[in-house]
């Protein structure tokens, strides 16, 4: 295991949400994530080195990539002296790495790791300045244009649009605020041959890779989405000046894979007790679950029947028996 940084305030340990208003007209808050660490909170001379790595090589403290500094702490925990269980919930690209000696041992946890697949994925958030109306929004049917709508099945690759307007309300912007938010996210193409740990620029160079062949479909499609907010020279395109933000990313890290249902993988999911380790419990979208597929809902599912088989109680889960243990599921 690696200490990949020291608090600055080890006794006031880490704070890790940013708190946001839950709605504007609100007294309540929403805890959340932040995009990057609170690098106050952490010891100055190491979140200077790895702010420097990410402006650099655009390595993250969870990238495969990053160039680790020599004040790096190794330890080996040990059963009975630093755990008992174990919860992994560690997601299925980044077990690949750190469980080899588990997949020499056990057969089934090798099958998993070859048989349910991941895929790196590419995104992209625009807030624009006009509302959806306002741009001309095209659903492609006359029927929907009044409404907060999925697009899908439109040109490749970015050929879903997701109408995400409603998290404004629990965005902090200067005055104004933008009008109209939109969500893209699709699988993007991945190296035949495992990228090298040691070539720390590759994250990098994959997001200004997806942010200038993302600005090329826009100038080539975005036109038919949203006519009005095309520059006057490029009626098929989009005119950045339209948009108050961007922001453009690349899943390359190994945390970020999706996972993949492929044909024939499902009986390679295990669930959370299936290696037959009496200590060691899975969780994950990629384990046996009612789902089945990479989603929230499914991590949520997976999580529960972890707690079940982890605490011994019958805790309810959606098609799930309530007999301990009971799977209904396929």
């Amino acid at each position: 295991m690696l200490q990949t940084v020291n608090l600055k305030d080890e006794k006031a340990g880490y704070q890790p949400y940013v708190v946001l208003p839950y709605q504007k007209s609100s007294t309540g808050t929403w805890p959340c994530w932040p995009e990057e660490p609170f690098w106050d909170q952490i010891d100055p001379t190491q979140a200077a080195y790895y702010q420097e790595q990410d402006k650099l090589y655009g390595t993250t403290l969870e990238s495969p990539w990053l160039k680790l500094p020599d004040s790096v702490k190794r330890y080996e925990l040990k059963q009975g002296v630093d755990f008992d269980r174990v919860i992994c919930g560690i997601t299925l690209r980044a077990l690949v790495p750190v469980t080899q000696s588990l997949a020499l041992k056990n057969q089934k946890w090798r099958d998993m790791l070859k048989n349910v697949q991941t895929v790196t994925t590419m995104a992209y958030q625009l807030w624009f300045k006009k509302t959806a109306q306002e741009t001309g929004y095209n659903p492609g049917n006359p029927a929907y244009k009044e409404l907060q709508a999925l697009n899908g099945g439109f040109a490749r690759p970015w050929g879903t649009q997701a109408d995400l307007t409603h998290l404004l309300a629990a965005e902090d912007w200067k005055v104004p605020d933008p009008k109209y938010l939109i969500y893209s996210c699709c699988p993007m193409p991945m190296p035949e041959v495992p990228v090298p740990q040691a070539d720390h620029g590759y994250p990098g160079r994959q997001t200004q890779k997806v942010k200038t062949e993302g600005w090329q479909w826009l100038n080539q499609w975005a036109g038919q989405l949203w006519p009005n907010c095309a520059p006057k020279d490029n009626p098929a395109g989009l005119d950045p000046n339209q948009l108050d933000s961007e922001y453009w990313r690349a899943g390359t890290n190994y945390t970020e894979h999706y996972v993949l249902s492929v044909p024939n993988s499902t009986q390679y999911r295990l669930l959370s007790d299936d290696l037959g380790i009496k200590n060691f419990f899975i969780a994950g979208d990629w384990t046996r679950n009612v789902i089945n597929a990479g989603c929230v809902e499914a991590g949520t599912i997976s999580g529960l029947f972890c707690a079940r088989q982890f605490t011994g109680w019958d805790i309810p889960i959606y098609n799930v028996n309530p007999a301990k243990g009971g799977w209904t599921g396929t």
